[in-house]
Order: C-alpha cells, then sequence, then structure tokens
C-alpha cells in the first residue's frame, strides 16, 4: 500500500520541492577558466587545455577528484604543461568574472519562497 498523494502549495498532487542544487560554473557564476592563466592567450590556453583535456579533468575535480593526483597526471603525460592545473586551482579566483545574469534574482526568489539553494 503506497501513501496517499500530498497536494502541493498550488493545491495539486505532487511533492514539494524544497531544495534546489545549482552548479556554479556558467550557471550562477561566469566562469572564464583561462583567467587563471593571463600569461597566456586565450587561444594559447585553449590549445593547451585541448591537448590535456581540461574540460574532463575539470569533471573529475568536480566528481571530487584532488587537482593534486590530476596535476599529476598531466605532468607525467604533458610534461611541457606541468603545473597548468596548479595554476589554475591557484588562481581559481580569477576565473570567476561575476554572477550569470538574472541569477541573484532567482536565487533571493527561491530563499524568499522558502526553498534551500545549495551550489
Amino acid at each position: 500500500m503506497t501513501a496517499p498523494e500530498t497536494p502541493g502549495p498550488d493545491g495539486r498532487g505532487g511533492d514539494v520541492v524544497d531544495t534546489v542544487v545549482l552548479d556554479l560554473g556558467q550557471v550562477v557564476l561566469r566562469w572564464e577558466p583561462w583567467r587563471a592563466h593571463p600569461h597566456l592567450s586565450i587561444t594559447a590556453w585553449e590549445a593547451v587545455a585541448r591537448e590535456i583535456d581540461f574540460p574532463s579533468l575539470n569533471l573529475r575535480a568536480d566528481a571530487g577528484e584532488s587537482f593534486a593526483s590530476l596535476e599529476a597526471e598531466v605532468a607525467a603525460s604533458w610534461p611541457e604543461h606541468a603545473g597548468f592545473l596548479a595554476r589554475y586551482e591557484a588562481a581559481f579566483a580569477d576565473a570567476i568574472v561575476g554572477p550569470v545574469p538574472g541569477m541573484p534574482e532567482l536565487v533571493t526568489d527561491l530563499r524568499s519562497a522558502g526553498c534551500g539553494c545549495s551550489a
């Protein structure tokens, strides 16, 4: 036997969403990762990022893998790019350039409605 469905705040059936989890990069905050390497042009940064597959490495870091282990992998596979991830991690704050337009208002609206927000 299942429990009867509880009406939502609008009177219709369904579960009530009480928490929203948002991704930070390009969802809540504008993220321009090349800014962590000001000594490189964007073109040069993109070439290195492509070669070492920065998007994949970044996803692995997001999933909890340490930058130290990822940096060791980069240094072993591409010694000419040793230090690239360490520099990115050290200067991560420089890669955040402000909020995505509309997101501060959305987060405020969600919180005002009693919805928790996490990123």
